[in-house]
């Protein structure tokens, strides 16, 4: 069944940095348009980019625009080009990657700030300052409170990820405290996937503007990253604020 998904996502990084966009079916085409720079056209600034099946992983073509000189004065005009990193990249194309469904646990301590040992956070794309859960955990059920559950990343390693407290407004939902004293003592198994990424987005989570359905979950979904050079001579630190139109279609889409 074909299946497309539209939303819009607001660049509030202070730096650059990638953006993942979760879209629940592995797109075949990918197009992005800066809707404030469409409204309010800068020199070296990108407004579009696309980018479709074939198409090598961070790659895009983009288009954004340049002065030319008239007379008597100067006007913007397109320029479009092609860049090789930095693009777009599907996420788990194959749903064959670790990030597909979140990082394996080995290990939770109990203490004031909880450490949780996976086998790897970055494949999981877990970094200090998102939400994770934590499923699948079988403990001792020696307390009421359960090891499973939503918590915020205070920091992490390759292999370790240190819970924390959130900052205000970074979860809409209760999140379980940082320190798991008080928590049952864990036994085996269990997995953390990525719920909000640190680099979250404004709406927070972006919605699928049909369905408003979140699009932040990482639960075997399928999606991709706006890369810091998808938009031509322009970094996310250069357009803070701007309002991204992502548009997604699958390989079934007419």
């Amino acid at each position: 069944m074909a299946q497309t998904l539209f939303t819009t996502v607001q660049l509030n990084s202070a730096s650059a940095a990638n953006i993942y966009v979760k879209v629940g079916f592995v797109p075949a085409k990918i197009e992005l348009l800066n809707l404030t720079q469409l409204q309010t056209p800068t020199a070296t600034n990108g407004y579009k980019a696309i980018w479709q099946q074939g198409m090598a992983a961070g790659s895009a073509i983009v288009t954004g625009f340049y002065s030319v000189a008239t007379t008597p004065a100067v006007a913007l005009a397109d320029k479009t080009s092609y860049i090789s990193s930095g693009g777009i990249t599907l996420l788990n194309p194959l749903g064959s990657e670790q990030g597909q469904y979140g990082a394996v646990v080995s290990g939770f301590t109990n203490a004031s700030s909880g450490v949780i040992t996976v086998d790897s956070t970055l494949a999981a794309g877990i970094t200090a300052g998102c939400v994770i859960r934590v499923s699948l955990v079988a403990d001792n059920q020696s307390s009421a409170v359960s090891l499973n559950g939503d918590y915020y990343v205070a920091s992490v390693t390759a292999t370790t990820i240190t819970l924390g407290t959130a900052p205000a407004g970074t979860w809409p939902f209760p999140l379980l405290p940082a320190s798991t004293s008080s928590s049952s003592v864990y036994i085996s198994g269990g997995v953390v996937t990525l719920l909000q990424n640190a680099n979250a987005t404004t709406p927070n989570p972006p919605h699928n503007i049909y369905s408003d359905v979140p699009t932040w979950y990482n639960e075997a979904i399928q999606g991709f990253t706006i890369g810091t050079s998808t938009f031509a001579n322009a970094t996310y630190s250069a357009t803070v604020g701007d309002i991204i139109l992502v548009s997604a279609w699958d390989a079934m889409t007419p």
